[in-house]
């Protein structure tokens, strides 16, 4: 009887044992798969960050090459208007010239000393 008893006693034992070390185990894949996921959404996290450093990036070069272009528009816009008034500055200066040659002309050919 003393040994039926403790023959159960010891089977209860291991009992509670194999359902702690079950219950361990539960807990431990439980915690694991936490784990993974909590790196899963790390990683996720992480590649969302540098598409969304990229996009900046590209966003910032993008600005770049149009604020080069226009700059470039700009300085070729001037460089149009520098050449037409100094085109401009010639021919009045030309037709200036032409005038003065013109009324030296006149002045010479009007003057009593001409000999012509």
């Amino acid at each position: 009887m003393a040994q039926d008893r403790r023959v159960a006693y010891e089977e209860e034992q291991k009992k509670i044992r194999l359902d702690k070390a079950v219950e361990t185990d539960r807990i431990r894949a439980r915690q694991e798969r936490a784990i993974d996921m909590r790196e899963v959404q790390d990683a996720l996290r992480a590649k969302r960050a540098q598409e969304q450093t990229e996009r900046e990036w590209r966003k910032r070069e993008e600005m770049k090459a149009v604020q080069k272009a226009q700059n470039e528009q700009l300085l070729k816009r001037a460089r149009i208007r520098q050449q037409e008034q100094k085109v401009h500055l010639l021919a009045i200066e030309a037709q200036k010239d032409r005038a003065d040659f013109e009324r030296m002309l006149l002045l010479v050919s009007s003057s009593p000393h001409h000999i012509g």
